[in-house]
């Protein structure tokens, strides 16, 4: 890997200040990373944290936005866009700059091609592609949740119990009842499976882009007086115990059980 792609990483993971003694550090860093890791796994570090313009940062994130797509499902063209961009991604920037870019590209493809990495019909191929496509909405599953989720744990990779396919449902639903919703309103669903009490499905607000609703605020975490939620519950222990039956009309007065 490039020293200066390797210098950049080490800054990455470790941010210091422009001084000497911080370009010390920075060499220092990168040197441990070049003892302990191997060239792919460096790469790999590299690309899922470098920034690509913006307020991107990742590979990921980069394709999607600038290309509809995960990285993983990369023709061969893209990879040279993804190089091109890496070396430099304010001043490359394809919505901004794209004839920079597209020269940034081609340049990561014509070295391909020399080093026999891609054929000349890859090439010839690749340089036939947009530079970009239109720009799109970053996917935002469970955006609350994750943000809790993010604050929990350092790791760089969290597992969770959420089902992907359920929530998308739920946050469906909940866009459907936004319109009924008073303004200032927002809402909150958790499904929680009762077989072993796994949370499925996290909606903490109605719409996170709605700042009229509040919709940073995470309700399903909000303290608020349980009401009737607990209702179900007083009345369920009633009927188990024989006190009431569904058809009974009770007073709204207090009263007191033994």
């Amino acid at each position: 890997m490039a020293a200066r792609s390797l210098c950049r990483l080490a800054r990455l993971l470790d941010p210091h200040p422009k001084t000497f003694g911080g370009k010390i550090r920075q060499l220092w860093r990168a040197l441990q990373l070049e003892w302990h890791l191997s060239k792919r796994e460096i790469l790999i570090l590299y690309l899922n944290r470098a920034p690509f313009g913006g307020t991107l940062q990742g590979i990921g994130a980069a394709s999607w936005a600038y290309l509809g797509k995960i990285a993983c499902e990369f023709k061969l063209f893209r990879g040279g866009n993804a190089g091109g961009f890496a070396a430099s991604s304010s001043r490359l920037r394809p919505d901004r700059w794209p004839e920079r870019a597209e020269a940034a590209r081609n340049k990561v493809l014509e070295r391909m091609a020399v080093q026999g990495v891609w054929s000349r019909e890859q090439v010839k191929e690749s340089r036939e592609e947009p530079i970009w496509l239109a720009p799109r909405q970053m996917p935002q599953l469970a955006p609350l949740f994750s943000r809790m989720m993010l604050g929990k744990s350092k790791s760089d990779k969290i597992v969770t119990t959420l089902d992907a396919g359920l929530q998308r449902r739920l946050e469906e639903l909940a866009q459907n009842w936004k319109g009924r919703l008073p303004p200032r309103s927002s809402l909150a669903m958790i499904v929680v499976d009762h077989t072993d009490m796994r949370v499925r499905g996290w909606v903490g607000s109605v719409d996170l882009n709605d700042d009229s609703r509040f919709s940073h605020v995470d309700m399903v975490n909000a303290i608020r007086s349980p009401g009737s939620v607990l209702k179900p519950f007083v009345y369920g222990l009633a009927l188990d115990e024989g006190l009431i039956h569904p058809a009974s009309l009770l007073q709204d007065v207090p009263r007191r059980t033994r």
